[in-house]
């Protein structure tokens, strides 16, 4: 059963949910549907596996590859602004040794 709903998702071809497949479905995820659940979770699987496969017939010759770089800079230019001396930065640490923000210790079972 899982293999037939997984080969239509990936594959050409009309999957239709029964009855029998949403029970061992429920069975392999360890639910408890009471019989009245059933119908809303034929259409709702249903409605998933049609939209998989609508998806899956797009072509994906116009799609850009992940492995190709684009063609433009999404990153913001850097542009050096005022910000806070180091003393004003120290000034809010609870503790400091060095110029630097003293931390304190903490075990590996917390």
């Amino acid at each position: 059963m899982v293999k037939s709903i997984y080969k239509d998702i990936i594959g050409a071809g009309d999957c239709v949910i029964n009855e029998n497949d949403i029970m061992r479905m429920a069975t392999l995820a360890k639910l408890e549907l009471k019989p009245h659940e059933v119908p809303f979770y034929i259409s709702e699987v249903q409605r998933m596996l049609d939209y998989a496969e609508a998806v899956n017939i797009e072509d994906s010759a116009e799609k850009v590859s992940e492995a190709e770089p684009l063609d433009f800079n999404s990153m913001r230019e850097d542009i050096a602004s005022e910000s806070f001396t180091v003393s004003e930065i120290l000034s809010n640490a609870e503790k400091t040794e060095g110029g630097f923000i003293k931390l304190r210790k903490r075990s590996e079972n917390e």
